[in-house]
Formats: structure tokens, C-alpha cells, sequence
């Protein structure tokens, strides 16, 4: 399987997640970490918005993220939207 990486950009986004969790892989070619910011749409049980998880991604390394279905917007399509502390020499692939 080839992967196909792209750029980081404000505004990403991953669909197709449908029944099961995805994989991100984050090539940070930077000199300085990068934060990946994932905030889920609507509330805990508690009715609380849901918390926002943080992923450092460390210079000069490739990180491996989990995508939680709990990640997705239902009023986006069910997309993910990825949001970069920095986007310089940062790129990333969707692994299904």
C-alpha cells in the first residue's frame, strides 16, 4: 500500500471513517514540534462539550495517531478536522 502524503493545511479534514477507528501519520520535517489539536463536536454524558485531545508531534519524526470515531462531526459529513499548531515541513497521510 502506498501512501499518499499531503501537505498540512488550516482547514484539513478526514472523511471515511464509518464503522471503525483510522489511523494519521504525521511526518513533522520541521525543526520544532507540532501540536495536532482534535476538538469532537458536542457534549459528555455529563453535558459537558466534549474535551479537545492534544498530540505533540515531535521535529524531525513521524507520528502515529489513532482517529476515535468520537472525533467526527455529524454535521460535517462525519469529517475529522485536524487543527496544526504550525504547518511548515509538516506533512501527513490517512492510513485506512
Amino acid at each position: 500500500m502506498a501512501l499518499s502524503f499531503r501537505s498540512a493545511a488550516s482547514g484539513d479534514k478526514i472523511s471515511g471513517l464509518r464503522a471503525k477507528p483510522g489511523r494519521i501519520l504525521v511526518n513533522n520535517a520541521s525543526g520544532g514540534s507540532v501540536n495536532l489539536t482534535f476538538s469532537p463536536p458536542g457534549s459528555t454524558g455529563y453535558g459537558v462539550t466534549n474535551p479537545t485531545k492534544v498530540v505533540p508531534c515531535a521535529a524531525g519524526a513521524i507520528t502515529e495517531i489513532t482517529l476515535l470515531l468520537e472525533y467526527r462531526d455529524a454535521t460535517d459529513g462525519y469529517n475529522i478536522a485536524l487543527a496544526w499548531s504550525a504547518t511548515s515541513s509538516v506533512t501527513w497521510a490517512a492510513v485506512r
